[in-house]
Protein backbone atom coordinates (compact mmCIF):
# COMPACT_ATOMS: atom_id res chain seq x y z
CA UNK A 1 0.00 0.00 0.00
CA UNK A 2 2.85 2.35 0.86
CA UNK A 3 4.41 1.80 -2.58
CA UNK A 4 1.09 2.33 -4.38
CA UNK A 5 0.60 5.68 -2.64
CA UNK A 6 4.22 6.71 -3.28
CA UNK A 7 3.93 5.82 -6.98
CA UNK A 8 0.90 8.12 -7.16
CA UNK A 9 2.77 10.97 -5.50
CA UNK A 10 0.81 10.79 -2.26
CA UNK A 11 2.44 10.86 1.14
CA UNK A 12 1.78 7.67 3.08
CA UNK A 13 -0.38 7.93 6.15
CA UNK A 14 -2.04 5.10 8.00
CA UNK A 15 -5.48 6.67 7.41
CA UNK A 16 -4.95 6.98 3.63
CA UNK A 17 -3.70 3.41 3.38
CA UNK A 18 -6.66 2.16 5.41
CA UNK A 19 -9.17 4.11 3.31
CA UNK A 20 -7.62 2.94 0.05
CA UNK A 21 -7.66 -0.66 1.26
CA UNK A 22 -11.35 -0.38 2.19
CA UNK A 23 -12.20 1.03 -1.25
CA UNK A 24 -10.14 -1.64 -3.00
CA UNK A 25 -12.08 -4.37 -1.21
CA UNK A 26 -15.53 -2.87 -1.76
CA UNK A 27 -17.94 -4.46 -4.22
CA UNK A 28 -19.58 -1.10 -5.02
CA UNK A 29 -18.79 2.62 -4.76
CA UNK A 30 -18.84 3.85 -1.15
CA UNK A 31 -19.98 7.11 0.46
CA UNK A 32 -17.89 8.95 3.04
CA UNK A 33 -20.26 7.67 5.73
CA UNK A 34 -19.89 4.05 4.56
CA UNK A 35 -16.10 4.36 4.64
CA UNK A 36 -16.35 5.85 8.14
CA UNK A 37 -18.44 2.90 9.34
CA UNK A 38 -15.86 0.44 8.01
CA UNK A 39 -13.00 2.35 9.68
CA UNK A 40 -14.77 2.68 13.01
CA UNK A 41 -14.07 5.41 15.52
CA UNK A 42 -10.40 5.83 14.60
CA UNK A 43 -10.83 8.66 12.06
CA UNK A 44 -12.88 11.84 11.80
CA UNK A 45 -15.25 12.40 8.86
CA UNK A 46 -13.22 15.43 7.73
CA UNK A 47 -10.06 13.31 7.58
CA UNK A 48 -11.86 10.61 5.63
CA UNK A 49 -13.32 13.14 3.18
CA UNK A 50 -9.93 14.85 2.64
CA UNK A 51 -8.24 11.48 2.14
CA UNK A 52 -10.86 10.30 -0.36
CA UNK A 53 -10.49 13.55 -2.32
CA UNK A 54 -6.68 13.26 -2.25
CA UNK A 55 -6.85 9.66 -3.51
CA UNK A 56 -9.32 10.71 -6.23
CA UNK A 57 -7.09 13.59 -7.34
CA UNK A 58 -4.24 11.08 -7.71
CA UNK A 59 -6.51 8.86 -9.86
CA UNK A 60 -6.43 5.97 -7.39
CA UNK A 61 -10.15 6.43 -6.74
CA UNK A 62 -12.97 7.70 -8.91
CA UNK A 63 -15.52 10.13 -7.45
CA UNK A 64 -19.00 9.18 -8.70
CA UNK A 65 -22.24 11.16 -8.53
CA UNK A 66 -25.38 9.00 -8.40
CA UNK A 67 -27.56 12.12 -8.06
CA UNK A 68 -28.34 11.41 -4.43
CA UNK A 69 -26.79 14.52 -2.88
CA UNK A 70 -23.46 12.88 -2.00
CA UNK A 71 -20.46 11.49 -3.81
CA UNK A 72 -19.35 7.89 -3.82
CA UNK A 73 -15.79 6.67 -4.27
CA UNK A 74 -14.51 3.61 -6.07
CA UNK A 75 -11.07 2.10 -6.62
CA UNK A 76 -9.94 2.42 -10.22
CA UNK A 77 -9.60 -1.22 -11.25
CA UNK A 78 -10.97 -1.06 -14.80
CA UNK A 79 -13.03 1.24 -16.97
CA UNK A 80 -16.75 0.78 -16.48
CA UNK A 81 -20.01 2.61 -15.86
CA UNK A 82 -22.85 1.96 -13.43
CA UNK A 83 -26.54 1.08 -13.54
CA UNK A 84 -28.27 2.25 -10.35
CA UNK A 85 -31.65 0.95 -9.17
CA UNK A 86 -33.85 3.83 -8.08
CA UNK A 87 -35.93 1.42 -5.98
CA UNK A 88 -33.43 -0.40 -3.77
CA UNK A 89 -30.15 1.37 -4.57
CA UNK A 90 -28.47 -1.72 -6.05
CA UNK A 91 -25.49 -0.83 -8.26
CA UNK A 92 -24.34 -2.94 -11.20
CA UNK A 93 -21.17 -2.41 -13.19
CA UNK A 94 -21.71 -1.90 -16.92
CA UNK A 95 -18.95 -2.68 -19.39
CA UNK A 96 -19.90 -2.29 -23.01
CA UNK A 97 -17.52 -1.87 -25.93
CA UNK A 98 -20.32 -0.17 -27.90
CA UNK A 99 -20.38 2.72 -25.42
CA UNK A 100 -16.65 3.17 -25.82
CA UNK A 101 -17.09 3.02 -29.59
CA UNK A 102 -19.65 5.85 -29.47
CA UNK A 103 -17.15 8.05 -27.63
CA UNK A 104 -14.37 7.17 -30.06
CA UNK A 105 -16.69 8.02 -32.99
CA UNK A 106 -17.48 11.38 -31.39
CA UNK A 107 -13.79 12.14 -31.25
CA UNK A 108 -13.20 11.13 -34.86
CA UNK A 109 -16.30 12.79 -36.35
CA UNK A 110 -16.22 16.05 -34.42
CA UNK A 111 -12.57 16.40 -33.60
CA UNK A 112 -13.62 16.80 -29.97
CA UNK A 113 -10.95 15.66 -27.53
CA UNK A 114 -12.57 13.84 -24.62
CA UNK A 115 -10.50 14.26 -21.46
CA UNK A 116 -12.93 12.53 -19.10
CA UNK A 117 -16.54 11.39 -18.95
CA UNK A 118 -19.17 10.05 -16.59
CA UNK A 119 -22.08 7.85 -17.55
CA UNK A 120 -24.44 6.53 -14.92
CA UNK A 121 -27.67 4.75 -15.87
CA UNK A 122 -30.74 4.86 -13.61
CA UNK A 123 -33.76 2.56 -13.59
CA UNK A 124 -35.24 -0.41 -11.73
CA UNK A 125 -33.57 -3.77 -11.15
CA UNK A 126 -35.54 -6.97 -11.84
CA UNK A 127 -36.60 -7.34 -8.20
CA UNK A 128 -37.96 -3.80 -8.01
CA UNK A 129 -39.71 -4.19 -11.37
CA UNK A 130 -41.57 -7.22 -9.99
CA UNK A 131 -42.65 -5.28 -6.88
CA UNK A 132 -44.16 -2.45 -8.93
Amino acid sequence: MEQLLANSGIEFTKARANILEICMGAKRPLTVAEVAIKIGETAHLATIYRSLEKLASANLLVRIDFQEGKFRYEYVHDHHHHAVCEGCGRVAEVQDKKLESVMQNLKVESGFSITRHALELFGLCRSCQKKG
